[in-house]
């Protein structure tokens, strides 16, 4: 069972995204802001991290430049998602070394299951 860190702050689609985990028999976690998520990794052993862009405060570029920083999180595969067509967005994040990007407007849950455990290692 994989661990999985989902990093949003839209409470609903979260609540889908980790049904959807929990159905792939991974072990979800949640954190509602970036701030939360780079705690819950300072402390907890995650195998992937799903995360999303536009949140307040700190968006989930800086907060994927924090972890590429700190030496036990450089391999951390992560999974980005956001609702802006920005291929700006998506360059930024491709150089810091992101698994794979998905557009929530076009997310397809079987995709999704797939990228979960293609980078984030399979359900027991």
């Amino acid at each position: 069972m994989a661990s999985v860190l989902l990093v949003d702050d839209e409470v609903e689609i979260a609540r889908v995204l980790m049904a959807v985990l929990k159905h792939a028999g991974h072990q979800g976690h949640y954190a509602p802001s970036a701030r939360e998520g780079l705690q819950f990794l300072a402390t907890h052993e995650t195998s992937l991290l799903i995360l999303d862009i536009m949140m307040p405060e700190m968006n989930g570029i800086e907060m994927l430049r924090q972890i590429r920083r700190d030496p036990t999180l450089t391999a951390l595969p992560v999974i980005m998602y956001t609702g802006a067509d920005d291929p700006e967005l998506r360059d930024r994040a491709e150089e810091l070394g992101i698994s794979a990007f998905v557009m929530k407007g076009r997310l397809d849950f079987s995709e999704l299951r797939a990228l979960i455990d293609r980078h984030g290692g399979k359900p027991a």
